[in-house]
């Protein structure tokens, strides 16, 4: 598959007050990975193997992830450094066309879910896919707050949730 920059979606910006905390979280994908983390390489079709797959290792920050990959975009793409995220596919491989879910639980005890006031994301720095990006918020019983887009023609632009209610659950498409 010819090289080429991708509509990836990279640092993982949440800045959250979760209800029982009121501190700003930034997730940047990079060392020291949670949970035995390795990035893979960001190739769109290789199938995702598990050490790439991002469900729960960020359980202590109260973020259940779904359908997320890490992977590797190589020096300069990533805001970061060179980690960012990327979706599977029902198959099991990168899809960068496949929804992402981020859902929001309690610190303390997963099986309850918790909620935030703001959520931001950043596209990679090579951006100019044309892809267009939809950030969408959801409330704790699934009603739709709002959503944000935006179609790639530049890197590194963010995106951002706010002042639309509480989200429990953000779908990146």
């Amino acid at each position: 598959m010819k090289k080429k920059c991708l509509s990836i979606l990279t640092v993982l910006l949440l800045i959250f007050g979760v209800v029982e905390m009121a501190n700003a979280t930034i997730i940047d994908f990079e060392t020291p990975l949670p949970g035995g983390l390795n990035p893979m390489p960001y190739v769109s079709g290789n199938p995702v193997p598990n050490s790439a797959v991002i469900i729960d290792q960020y359980l202590d920050l109260g973020i259940i992830f779904e359908n997320v990959a890490l992977v590797n975009l190589g020096y300069g793409h990533a805001p970061s450094g060179v980690n960012g995220i990327g979706s599977i596919d029902i198959n099991g491989n990168l899809d960068y066309w496949t929804p992402m879910t981020f859902t929001f639980v309690s610190t303390l005890d997963s099986t309850i879910d918790a909620v935030t006031d703001f959520f931001s994301i950043t596209t990679d720095n090579c951006g100019g896919s044309g892809n267009t990006i939809i950030v969408s918020g959801f409330s704790l019983n699934g009603t739709f707050l709002g959503s944000t887009s935006y179609t790639e023609g530049t890197g590194g632009v963010t995106l951002q949730l706010q002042n639309i209610g509480l989200l429990n659950t953000v779908v990146i498409d």
